[in-house]
């Protein structure tokens, strides 16, 4: 069977929501194929909003950087569509880059500091947006550990007062968790 095919027909699984057929036809078929006019396969289980599906395709190996034919960020998307798993199973992947993504100070009173993408949306404010814990907390745990691993990197690799910078994005992270707490509390009965 041609890759083509099985594309096609994985889409439409995806689109029933049929993930034991999803799951059989990915046996041996490149999770991350995409023809010209395509878009990526964990781009479609988002926005067929099936959760399960693009946890799944998340675990398999597709790219969670991968954009779609209209430029979709897999993350933006599956936040906006409330999709947990989706969101959880992509804050986990070791792959996630910070492409078109930058730490901007948070300017209120608080030192912390957020994920902006080049559309300028702040992932946690649009985690925040969606009202949906796990989401929130998902989102805001991949930026406290994307923070805690660049504290370790400089304080192997940096030449100049390595301790120094490498405590001041440590306290990032800590402000970032206080802050995750705080607004999780309000979702807790």
């Amino acid at each position: 069977m041609s890759k083509r095919k099985t594309y096609k027909e994985l889409k439409a699984a995806i689109k029933k929501g049929d993930i034991e057929t999803v799951k059989n036809k990915l046996d041996g078929f490149d999770v991350n194929f995409m023809p010209f006019t395509g878009s990526p396969l964990l781009v479609y289980a988002i926005e067929a909003k099936q959760d399960d599906i693009g946890e799944m395709l998340v675990q398999k190996g597709a790219d969670v950087n991968a954009e779609g034919w209209a430029s979709d960020c897999p993350i933006m998307n599956a936040i906006e569509s409330k999709l947990p798993k989706t969101v959880e199973a992509i804050c986990q992947d070791p792959n996630l880059e910070a492409k078109g993504m930058m730490v901007i100070p948070n300017t209120g009173s608080a030192s912390v500091t957020v994920l902006r993408t080049e559309k300028n949306d702040a992932l946690i404010d649009l985690a925040q947006k969606t009202g949906h814990p796990q989401i929130i907390e998902s989102v805001y745990n991949q930026r406290i550990r994307s923070l805690e691993r660049k504290a370790e990197e400089i304080k192997e690799n940096a030449w100049i007062c390595p301790n120094k910078r490498s405590a001041k994005v440590s306290q990032q992270a800590q402000a970032l968790k206080q802050v995750r707490n705080r607004n999780l509390k309000q979702f807790k009965p």
